[in-house]
């Protein structure tokens, strides 16, 4: 029986500090890896997310470094994360949550290599989680606070972004169908995200105070995912308004290139009315990814071989490092 697998996006991030400690992104994780021997020394429980925790490593590979995050909520079940478990790797099965295992809810795949960084997220975590949880296991093992401090910023390409240089940002149009707006877990909205999600709400809002009876509740729920909403954010002149406004409006755009859910698009539009995608803003691959057989969680293993695979074709290209 063949497996399933799912299309799913792999990111390129850069690991940016205010001052460089020196070391590595890569080699901090090593060292701390090596401190942290077992699941449950890499727990990092977060009062909004849940607890995280590296449930597959590769520290054999020399010219990179490749780890598995799983996220996950206590006394919950169906697919579950190990908690406090005494071994290097998770059992990684289908089961039946029992003491000491939780729901898990999402997954991150990340390849290290010095300070680029590739992820491919499946499930409701973020960039800004995995940012958070790497800076928390770097304290966990005690690491130097510089090495601690950093931002995972999308690498760009560079030809869009000098476009957006030289013609300056109009306005950020936000487009989504209802279903994948509302697939945003409570709690994890970044910045423009948790006000989108909360027009969002108030939208769904009023068209629930619309039905009169439980059969057009029903189907207004099976057809909320037919519902296209679309937002456009914009200042007063343009590109040529007040500079710290106009300076915002990019921040905002470039903010969703971590924090929009799959299924949301983002488009920024230059006061030469060009319109530069987010998608194609940051460097980005898509992959065909398997599945675990008899499970929905997908397969650590085919997942970093394409980030790896991802890693070469920017090699080749001149991308990498660049």
């Amino acid at each position: 029986m063949s497996r399933s697998s799912a299309q799913k996006r792999i990111h390129y991030f850069r690991a940016i500090y205010a001052t460089h400690p020196g070391i590595s992104l890569e080699e901090s994780l090593r060292v701390a890896l090596g401190q942290l021997a077992h699941m449950k020394d890499s727990e990092v429980k977060h009062p909004t997310l849940g607890t995280l925790a590296i449930t597959q490593r590769d520290l054999a590979t020399t010219n990179f470094l490749r780890i598995a995050i799983g996220l996950g909520v206590p006394d919950e079940s169906m697919s579950t994360l190990g908690i406090n478990v005494a071994m290097v790797n998770d059992v990684n099965a289908p089961e039946q949550a029992s003491a000491g295992r939780a729901f898990k809810l999402a997954d991150a795949f990340c390849l290290i290599d010095g300070d680029e960084v590739l992820a491919c997220i499946d499930g409701s975590m973020r960039i800004a989680a995995v940012n958070l949880y790497l800076s928390s296991l770097l304290g966990l093992s005690g690491a130097a606070p510089g090495t601690q401090t950093f931002e995972l910023r999308g690498r760009m390409d560079q030809d869009k972004q000098k476009t957006l240089e030289v013609e300056g940002v109009k306005e950020v149009t936000v487009r989504s169908t209802a279903y994948a707006a509302m697939a945003q877990p409570d709690g994890n909205g970044q910045g423009w995200l948790a006000g989108f999600q909360r027009w969002i709400d108030s939208i769904k809002e009023a068209f629930e105070e619309e039905v009169a009876t439980d059969a057009q509740r029903d189907a207004l729920v099976n057809h909320w995912s037919e519902l296209n909403i679309t937002a456009t954010i914009n200042v007063r002149g343009g590109a040529r308004g007040e500079p710290v406004v106009v300076k915002s409006l990019e921040d905002i755009g470039k903010a969703a290139i971590d924090d929009a859910p799959d299924g949301t698009e983002v488009t920024l539009r230059t006061r030469k009315g060009n319109d530069v995608s987010i998608d194609h803003l940051t460097l980005k691959t898509q992959k065909s990814i398997k599945r675990l057989q008899a499970q929905n969680d997908l397969d650590c293993f085919d997942a970093w071989d394409k980030l790896a695979d991802y890693r070469e074709e920017l090699i080749q290209s001149g991308r990498w490092k660049a």
